[in-house]
């Protein structure tokens, strides 16, 4: 079993070994971190929430992990229009203008969940951010996360 610290960096977590046929990937920290290749980020990496553990069978290339933030923001708002894969813009009735550029938003959309970056240009009923991963309906909800403390994931190789 490894234990290690997971900054907002992209940060080494497994490197293939031929001797395991499967590893456990649990977020034993605090914040959300996120699983990837070499460059992960918030924006870019599979969400691993506080507590969860993942069953990874048959990995032949390492993985990296980042930091997501330090938590939730105080800004959150609703989809006033679909947000199609690839978008780069979300659509609100109000408030887009206090999401600046940098930011973290999080889609808050059951499976298809993900962080986005805020671009340059935000206006009142429009967020500008990194192009979505997944399709969204008109309706889902977002919110702010805070950049800062990263966490721990603890790596525990097996076989079947």
């Amino acid at each position: 079993m490894t234990n290690i610290a997971v900054t907002t960096g992209a940060t080494l977590v497994y490197t293939p070994q031929t001797t395991r046929d499967h590893i456990f990937i649990s977020n034993s920290g605090l914040t959300t971190l996120y699983l990837g290749q070499a460059g992960v980020t918030a924006a870019t990496g599979l969400p691993l929430y506080p507590g969860q553990v993942v069953d990874m069978p048959v990995i032949k290339a390492a993985i990296y992990a980042a930091s997501g933030g330090g938590g939730i923001g105080s800004l959150s708002g609703t989809a006033t229009a679909l947000l199609a894969k690839a978008g780069i813009g979300i659509t609100v009735a109000s408030g887009g203008a206090s999401w600046t550029q940098g930011m973290l938003l999080q889609i808050n959309d059951g499976p298809a969940t993900e962080v986005v970056t805020v671009g340059a240009g935000s206006g009142a009923t429009n967020i500008v951010i990194s192009a979505a991963a997944f399709a969204h309906n008109t309706g889902f909800t977002f919110t702010q996360l805070l950049g800062g403390a990263g966490g721990n994931i603890t790596v525990t190789g097996g076989t079947t």
